[in-house]
C-alpha cells in the first residue's frame, strides 16, 4: 500500500527547520493528527506494554502528531523535540488546549524547542522510547549523521524501542522541495547504524511515499524507510 500525503510547497521565509512554510500555511493540518504508520504498528503489536511505567522522547517532533498518542496512553513522562518555531508554538496551543479542557494533566509533557544535535549534546536521560520520525534525512554531513545516531543509540533503555523513519536516497530530490537535494540515507546505512550488535529488528518497511503539493497536482515519490527496533542486552 502506498501513503500519500499533500504537503505545501516551500516557499520564502524558511525557518532553521526544511518546513517553516508548511507550518506557516497549514499549520497542524500541515502533517495532520494521524500519526505515522509505523508509531501505529507499534502501538498494535506492543498493546500490552506498561505505557504507565515508560518514557517517551521524540526528537523532531513537529506539530505533535505522534508524541501526543503517547501522552493518550498515559506515559509517566513524555519529551517533545523540535526546532521549528511555528511548529512548536502549534503543539504548546495544542497542549495548553487539552490542559484547559482537563484532557490531559499538566506537565506530562515536555517542550524543547531545540534542534536534534543539540538537545542529544545536553541530554544526560535514557528513555523506554524514542520516536525518531521524518528526521535522520535531514543530516546531510558523514560526520553530523554518526553523531545523532551515536547519541540516539546511547539514549535507548536496554528493553528500549527506538521508532523511526526515514526518506532515503532512491531516488532524486524533486524540483519542488530542493531542501532534500542531498539525502544521504537508504536502507543499508540504517541497518548497519542501527544494528545487528545489541539491536533486534522487530519491523521493516521500504514503502514508498506517493507525495503531492498544494498548487501541483503532480504526484512523486520519495524512498522511505520504516523500522522499529529494539534495544538488547550486549552479547556476552
Amino acid at each position: 500500500m502506498q501513503e500519500v500525503l499533500a504537503h505545501p510547497q516551500k516557499g520564502s521565509g524558511e525557518g532553521i527547520g526544511l518546513y517553516r512554510n508548511g507550518y506557516r500555511s497549514h499549520g497542524l493540518d500541515f502533517w495532520g493528527l494521524k500519526p505515522g504508520s509505523e508509531v501505529v504498528h507499534f502501538f498494535n503489536q506492543m498493546a500490552s506494554l506498561p505505557w504507565t511505567e515508560f518514557s517517551v522522547l521524540e526528537l523532531g517532533a513537529g506539530t505533535g502528531k505522534n508524541i501526543m498518542e503517547f501522552v493518550r496512553r498515559d506515559v509517566k513522562r513524555a519529551i517533545a523535540v523540535e526546532i521549528d518555531s511555528l511548529a512548536m508554538a502549534t503543539l504548546l496551543d495544542v497542549t495548553v488546549k487539552l490542559e484547559e479542557s482537563g484532557l490531559l494533566p499538566e506537565g506530562r509533557i515536555a517542550l524543547v524547542k531545540d534542534d536534534a544535535l543539540s538537545f542529544l549534546k545536553h541530554n544526560r536521560e535514557q528513555f523506554d522510547i524514542v520516536v525518531c520520525y521524518g528526521l535522520l534525512h535531514v543530516f546531510k554531513e558523514e560526520s553530523v549523521l554518526h553523531q545523532v545516531i551515536d547519541a540516539i543509540r546511547q539514549i535507548v533503555l536496554k528493553s528500549g524501542y527506538l521508532i523511526m523513519q526515514s526518506l532515503t536516497d532512491k531516488y532524486p530530490a524533486p524540483d519542488i522541495q530542493p531542501e532534500l537535494k542531498g539525502v544521504i540515507m537508504n536502507p543499508e546505512r540504517i541497518k548497519t547504524l542501527f544494528g545487528p550488535e545489541n539491536w533486534s529488528l522487530l519491523h521493516w518497511d521500504e514503502t514508498d511515499i506517493v507525495h503531492s503539493h498544494a498548487g501541483s497536482e503532480e504526484n512523486h515519490r520519495h524512498g522511505s524507510v520504516r523500522a522499529i527496533f529494539k534495544h538488547c542486552s550486549a552479547s556476552k
